[in-house]
């Protein structure tokens, strides 16, 4: 056992050496902060001021330029086709329960097919269709990446480049909000593009490496600004940024100040570090499925109710746990390996620290 653990660490870190695994680590505070912030009613400004815009910077700062056809072609296996398996998952699960529970099992359907994400839209035209939840994400990060790679076919400029991000992202906000919520997050996905952009220009600029005191405590005043100045809190998914351009800047301040954090934190000498790091940088790595069991377990009707399971804490205990071994289980197929992109989590090596494959 022991020289499979060296073997392991050996890989591992051989693994971590190729890629900046402080951006996996963010993503995975970003997934434990989308669960709580859907589970409980305390924080939630604060939490939304930061949890999906997170998720679009850490996007857009690993982004490679490639043509749009193969782009579309490798976000559809990775984002569209986990949405659709989880939408009529949840569909059929629904009709399942309904034998149980009678009830409307055609929210689920018209909620997965149209993909509108909330049921709290304040547009003109189709505000109220049924809406499908947190997977909205997965739709509004495929918009938004192919968006962003034709608006740099235009201009590889950073300025120009941001001047038309800048500008899609407050159309869309404005036509979300004022006339028609479109469907597939198509207008979420646009205005989130803002947040895309930022991170392509902290990489571009290497602003993640530039962050001292001062500029820390600047972009600290910044993100307590956005919340506390704004009646209600920003909202991806509804395409409402409530001041806008202090809601953006707290948002990509919130995500520059949180990989900081953990890029100074990692360099401190805590025991069971590289335990709870291994931890975390595989939750960031499959954040994406752990957002499809979360909605899953989120919408199965009264099954933490059944088991008990009612205070706000106990429901995202119930809801983190459902997700891990969710992930962890399907990691023990190879289909879904290569489908997912995801590394095996081998059960029978669990001694120190998480062991994937």
């Amino acid at each position: 056992m022991d020289n499979n653990i060296s073997e392991y660490s050996t890989r591992i870190n051989s693994y971590y050496n190729r890629r900046d695994i402080n951006l996996d680590i963010v993503k995975g505070i970003g997934i434990i902060a989308v669960i709580v912030g859907h589970l409980s009613p305390y924080g939630v400004k604060f939490i939304f001021s930061f949890h999906m815009p997170l998720f679009f910077v850490i996007a857009g700062f690993l982004y490679k330029q490639t043509s749009l056809k193969q782009s579309i072609h490798k976000d559809f296996k990775r984002l569209i086709i986990p949405y659709i398996i989880t939408g009529l998952l949840i569909y059929l699960l629904d009709l399942l329960a309904s034998a149980i529970w009678p009830h409307d099992t055609m929210h689920w359907l018209i909620g997965t097919l149209w993909g509108n994400g909330s049921g709290a839209h304040t547009s003109a035209l189709f505000a109220d269709i049924p809406y499908i939840g947190a997977i909205w994400f997965l739709l509004a990060l495929f918009v938004c990446k192919q968006t962003f790679l034709i608006l740099q076919i235009y201009s590889d400029n950073l300025i120009k480049l941001g001047l038309l991000s800048l500008t899609v992202s407050i159309i869309a906000s404005l036509i979300d909000t004022i006339y028609i919520n479109l469907p597939f997050a198509i207008l979420p996905g646009l205005s989130a593009v803002i947040f895309y952009y930022a991170g392509y220009a902290i990489r571009r600029m290497g602003m993640f490496d530039r962050i001292n005191l001062w500029s820390a405590i600047i972009l600290v005043a910044i993100w307590v600004a956005a919340n506390y100045f704004p009646e209600h809190h920003l909202s991806v998914v509804r395409c409402y940024y409530p001041i806008y351009p202090l809601t953006v800047l707290g948002g990509i301040s919130a995500t520059i100040l949180i990989y900081c954090a953990i890029s100074n934190l990692r360099k401190l000498p805590i025991n069971h570090m590289d335990w709870i790091r291994n931890i975390f940088v595989w939750l960031g790595e499959v954040s994406l499925l752990i957002m499809c069991f979360h909605l899953i377990e989120l919408n199965l009707p009264y099954l933490g109710s059944l088991l008990g399971f009612n205070t706000i804490f106990e429901r995202i205990i119930f809801n983190f746990t459902f997700c891990i071994i969710g992930v962890v289980l399907l990691s023990q197929f190879p289909l879904a390996r290569n489908l997912f992109k995801i590394r095996q989590v081998n059960i029978f090596k669990l001694k120190k620290g998480f062991i994937c494959n």
